[in-house]
Formats: C-alpha cells, sequence, structure tokens
C-alpha cells in the first residue's frame, strides 16, 4: 500500500512515505470515521500553522474538514487572494463555503455574496451573479442596512446590463438611492452603475452626468481602493464623448485618468483610456504616438481576457464610432482596411469599465441621431427606462 518517496521539508530532501496510487489513499480515507477524519484535518492544519502560516489555501481546506471555527477566517483570506490572482473557480468555491458556514449570520453572508457575484461577473457568469446579488440585496433590506442596500442595488444593475435588462436595471438604482450620509464607496458604485446603463442605451450625456457624480464621490475614498474608483470614474468620463466622436473633449479627461488607471492595474480599465488617447493622437495625425498606444492597448486587453479564469470572453461588436460614420459620408464602418472599424474604435466600444458594457444595437441608433443633429430617445426600445 505504501512506498517510500523522498519529500520536501524546510526546502531539503527526507525520506518519507506515499500511497503506491491515488486510489489506495482514496479507499482508505473513506473508510476512515468522520471523527477520525476530523482529527486528522485538525493536526495537518496545526502542522501547517506552524511552519507555514501565511499557506491559507492549505488551511482553509483542512479546517473546513476539521469543522474548526477558524475556518471562517481562512476561507475569507483565500477566497479574496484567489479572486486577486484571478483565480475565479477557485475563489468561486471558496466563497460558496464560506456563505454555507455563515448562513446563520445573515449581516456577513450578505457582504460575502457581494464579494461573490464580482467573481462570478468576471467569469461571464451573470445570471448566477444576478441571483447571489438579489439574495444580498434582500438580505441588506431585511437588516435595515442602508450602505449594503445601495452597494447591492449598484451591483446588481451593472450585472443585469450585461444581460440586457436595462429598465430592471434603472428600477433598483431609483429604489435604493444614496442619502447623504451613505458610504463614500457605495455611492460611487451606484453612480457608476447608472453610469454604465446609460452607456449601453447610448444616453452619453446622462452617462457623463453620472460619471462626474461618481468622480465627486471618490474624491471622499481613503482605502487603497480610491485610485481604482478614481481610474473607472474618470474613464466612464472620457469613453462616452469619444464614442460620440468629441475626442478633444475626452482627451483631457483621459489623460487624468491614465496615471490612476496604471495605478490601479485592471488591464480593462487601463486598456479603454488607452484607446482614447490612441483615437485622438491618430486623429491628429500623430501617428508615431497613436501605433505604440494602440499596442499597448490591446496587449492590457488581451491580458485582460486572459485574466477570466480560461473562459472565453464574447467578443466585441465590429461597430464603427460615430465620428468615423460622421467622417465618411454617414457609411457605417468604413475604416482604413476597407469597411472594417479601427482597433481603437473597437477597443472604445469594448467597454466603460472591466465588466465592459457595450452599445446595444438598438443604441447604435441614438448615437447616429445624436451625431447627425437628431433626438435620441433613451426611454424606447429593449433598453427603455423605468419609470
Amino acid at each position: 500500500m505504501l512506498t517510500e518517496r523522498d519529500v520536501v521539508t524546510d526546502g531539503q530532501g527526507a525520506p518519507g512515505l506515499a500511497f503506491r496510487h491515488p486510489l489506495i489513499r482514496l479507499t482508505c480515507y473513506e473508510r476512515l470515521s468522520a471523527a477520525r477524519r476530523r482529527l486528522l484535518h485538525s493536526a495537518y492544519a496545526e502542522t501547517v500553522l506552524r511552519r507555514r502560516p501565511e499557506a491559507v489555501d492549505p488551511l482553509a481546506v483542512h479546517l473546513t474538514l476539521a469543522d474548526d471555527p477558524r475556518a471562517t477566517g481562512f476561507l475569507r483570506r483565500a477566497a479574496e487572494r484567489a479572486a486577486a490572482l484571478c483565480a475565479n473557480d477557485a475563489a468561486d468555491h471558496y466563497y460558496v463555503q464560506l456563505t454555507e458556514r455563515l448562513d446563520s449570520a445573515a449581516a456577513e453572508a450578505a457582504w460575502i455574496r457581494i464579494d461573490r457575484a464580482a467573481v462570478l461577473r468576471r467569469m461571464a457568469r451573470y445570471d448566477d451573479a444576478a441571483l447571489i446579488l438579489r439574495e444580498a440585496l434582500e438580505d441588506m433590506r431585511r437588516r435595515g442596512d442602508g450602505d449594503g442596500r445601495v452597494l447591492a442595488a449598484a451591483r446588481l444593475a451593472e450585472v443585469l446590463a450585461k444581460s440586457r435588462s436595462t429598465a430592471e436595471g434603472f428600477a433598483f438604482l431609483d429604489a435604493s438611492p444614496p442619502a447623504a450620509g451613505t458610504a463614500a464607496d457605495a455611492s460611487v458604485a451606484h453612480h457608476l452603475s447608472r453610469s454604465v446603463l446609460c452607456f449601453v442605451t447610448g444616453c452619453y450625456p446622462d452617462a457623463v452626468e453620472a460619471a462626474r457624480s461618481a468622480h465627486e464621490a471618490a474624491q471622499r475614498v481613503t482605502g487603497p481602493e480610491r485610485r481604482g474608483l478614481l481610474a473607472r470614474a474618470l474613464t466612464a468620463q472620457a469613453t462616452a464623448p469619444a464614442l460620440a466622436g468629441r475626442f478633444s473633449d475626452a482627451r483631457p479627461v483621459a489623460d487624468e485618468a491614465l496615471p490612476h488607471a496604471e495605478a490601479y492595474g485592471d488591464p480593462q480599465v487601463l486598456a479603454s483610456v488607452l484607446s482614447v488617447l490612441r483615437e485622438h493622437a491618430r486623429r491628429s495625425g500623430r501617428l508615431r504616438e497613436a501605433t505604440p498606444t494602440g499596442h499597448r492597448a490591446r496587449s492590457r486587453r488581451a491580458l485582460g481576457r486572459s485574466d477570466r479564469g480560461g473562459l472565453r470572453a464574447r467578443e466585441p461588436r465590429r461597430t464603427a464610432s460615430p465620428a468615423r460614420r460622421t467622417g465618411d459620408g454617414g457609411r457605417a464602418g468604413r475604416g482604413r482596411r476597407g469597411g472594417r472599424p479601427s482597433a481603437g474604435s473597437r477597443h472604445l466600444v469594448d467597454g466603460v469599465r472591466s465588466g465592459r458594457p457595450r452599445p446595444r444595437p438598438d443604441a447604435v441608433g441614438h448615437r447616429h441621431r445624436a451625431v447627425h443633429g437628431g433626438t435620441a430617445h433613451p426611454g424606447r426600445g429593449r433598453g427603455e427606462r423605468a419609470g
């Protein structure tokens, strides 16, 4: 059953024993009593705590199997570490276990659900994320947690924008607006979510106004997430006018957003900022500046897609920017490459933030009318805004 095999201890090889086959180990484990299993997992966890207290993953696993009260803290740390590394499947697994252990404490479980939904959104599991956020929102309402309710509603509306339920998203935002005493990060989430919904329905002036409100709220944030919130708010302000062809308005905001986006490190946010700068340089005739900026934007975008835990992201629609249609006599999508939009235009369409909301087909008409002097009606069509 066992065989001699070297094991590594403190970086040094040492004689040890191992099972000859994984099935033998599994069979022996299954024949142990529940009490014996908990004892073995507890002893292993205590050894890891003494020798490698920073190894949160094995500690989370073995303390959970040992039914140790300390498992909750290590599950949270393991989930946050996996999420930070974009190991989305592992993070989701830890959050599931953590939620099950905390269901008796609704307050903590609701916040865990919000964190897990962010992981599911990165994995493009929007329906699952929406379900989790609805549960979190209901928990926050029952408990009377105002900040939590605003944050949960904002995250839910943002996810609904990905599943084309913009009217329902607006309804959630209108039902849970930030108040004077709402925490700054929750207020930022609310305004950014409204900006995303306005963006995907083609209401670019409203999207910019909401992004400005998010920027004002982000100025009050003092934690390490401040740079990220500022980057997202400024990126939203720059992308909306850029898609409307007003690159002269977008360039100063993009310049202000760039250092925050670089410090934040989110490849999607950085790619959106670089795309605005690239298009402005190209349209201004500064091709030597535009080319490397475009290459950098594409590499950041590719990195962001590879961070999805191995899942293939849905490709953006190949839609030319309104400014390109205007400059080409109203013929959609006529670029230098025979009818295909430029790389910068595709990156702009690809999103305002890491969620990368895309203009829906009914939003194209809004952009066209905005450029050619017509009147857009953001309340019509499938993106109709709730009452």
